[in-house]
């Protein structure tokens, strides 16, 4: 498996908004199946791309990874294989020294509506290093100029567009359309995804009634 791939892997998942290790092997000592660089990505849910030639060792390595991923720790540690055990046939008394690093997916922020809150979040979020989506179906507004060019600009029905960008566990959707019953149909969409955090701007009464209606 080249380098090329696993790197591509690595893109898609963080895409996705999933939390990955990537676990390279540093050095071996003894007859290695593997050579130092060789490299297997362990995602959160369990599943891997790329081997380091034995379902055993990958496995271990697998194990480890998803403990490091829960823990949110980098590190190195070391597998002893041996062959009596399920390990590659002549890699017995071999040891890797495998270097686990935990990727988080940059967190995204939607904004529904592009209104003067919306500017003002925006302007917010830029400085927490937030990959910013603004979504709007009225195109004077979700100007450019006035967002800037790290802000991404959805033109198109609200409620539809947030269910396109599938809100993930790395994003949050703040909610400050220009009306109610525009707040609250986008508030049903991001409550079909699986997004971080949901917020909604709305004085008591508003929020209230809204809430009544969607239960």
């Amino acid at each position: 498996m080249n380098a090329t791939s696993i790197y591509n892997d690595i893109q898609s998942s963080l895409k996705k908004g999933e939390r990955i290790a990537i676990t390279t092997v540093v050095k071996t000592v003894g007859a290695a199946p593997c050579g130092v660089g060789t490299k297997m990505v362990v995602r959160a849910d369990g599943t891997t791309y790329g081997s380091f030639s034995g379902p055993n060792i990958d496995g271990r390595v697998a194990h480890e990874a998803l403990q490091a991923i829960q823990e949110g720790r980098t590190y190195v540690t070391h597998f002893h294989m041996d062959a009596d055990q399920g390990e590659a046939v002549g890699s017995c008394g071999a040891t890797l020294e495998v270097f686990i690093e935990i990727l988080r997916p940059e967190p995204r922020l939607i904004l529904a509506g592009a209104g003067y809150v919306s500017q003002a979040l925006s302007r917010l979020a830029t400085q927490l290093d937030f990959r910013i989506v603004v979504v709007d179906d009225r195109r004077d507004l979700a100007d450019p100029i006035v967002f800037g060019d790290k802000v991404q600009l959805e033109f198109g029905d609200i409620p539809q567009t947030i269910r396109e960008l599938e809100p993930d566990e790395a994003t949050w959707v703040v909610i400050v359309t220009r009306g109610h019953h525009l707040d609250k149909d986008a508030l049903r969409a991001a409550l079909e995804t699986n997004a971080r955090y949901i917020g909604m701007i709305g004085s008591p009464s508003k929020v209230k009634h809204i809430f009544k209606d969607l239960l």
